[in-house]
């Protein structure tokens, strides 16, 4: 109908045929429930990077090489891995939060309101909970395989902590891992990966 708004949530696909002039306006959002797709991106995005100027990785030690894949890598895909754990931490911090929250408030005996929309809500928190559960840890596991592998393949000591410890990115690995240990300790263990 003409003069209406129309909500289409991400991952909603869609057509749209205008049929006058029509205001659209358009933002692609970033959230609990879709950041494994920014997550695939950004791992593609880094590959890419790597490869780029994969021709300058003898010239330079392992962490400044990592430090220039992160700066292509926030130039090509407006995040870098620090930002993207810096996301990451905001959405753990603030589901386990509001889900201890909910809990305290349910611990006095009784079921959540149903018309409150607590139930749902706390449902919500869990699923965004778990797949920030899951994007951690595979971004863990790709962190020692892209970055951390290369370098201590490198590196005469070898060495996988060794190595990270040297490498720039070292500290949102570190801080992924400690999300990943919230996440599981707010987790009920079925939703555990």
């Amino acid at each position: 109908e003409a003069g209406d708004a129309v909500f289409v949530p991400s991952g909603w696909h869609h057509c749209v045929e205008n049929l006058a002039d029509t205001l659209s306006l358009n933002h692609n959002w970033v959230n609990g429930h879709n950041l494994h797709w920014t997550w695939a991106l950004l791992r593609r995005q880094y590959v890419d990077a790597a490869a780029a100027i994969d021709d300058c990785r003898e010239l330079c030690a392992a962490d400044e090489f990592e430090g220039l894949v992160q700066a292509n890598l926030k130039a090509n895909a407006g995040l870098d891995f620090r930002g993207f754990v810096e996301l990451l931490q905001c959405i753990v911090v603030t589901r386990a939060e509001r889900l201890r929250a909910l809990a305290s408030r349910d611990s006095g005996g009784g079921a959540p309101d149903e018309r409150s929309g607590e139930g749902t809500e706390a449902a919500s928190l869990l699923l965004a909970l778990q797949r920030a559960g899951l994007v951690l840890a595979d971004f863990c596991a790709t962190f020692v395989e892209l970055v951390v592998g290369p370098a201590a393949r490198r590196s005469a000591a070898g060495g996988g902590d060794e190595a990270v410890e040297r490498l720039k990115g070292a500290a949102c690995y570190a801080r992924a891992r400690e999300l990943v240990a919230i996440v599981e300790a707010t987790l009920p263990a079925p939703l555990r990966a």
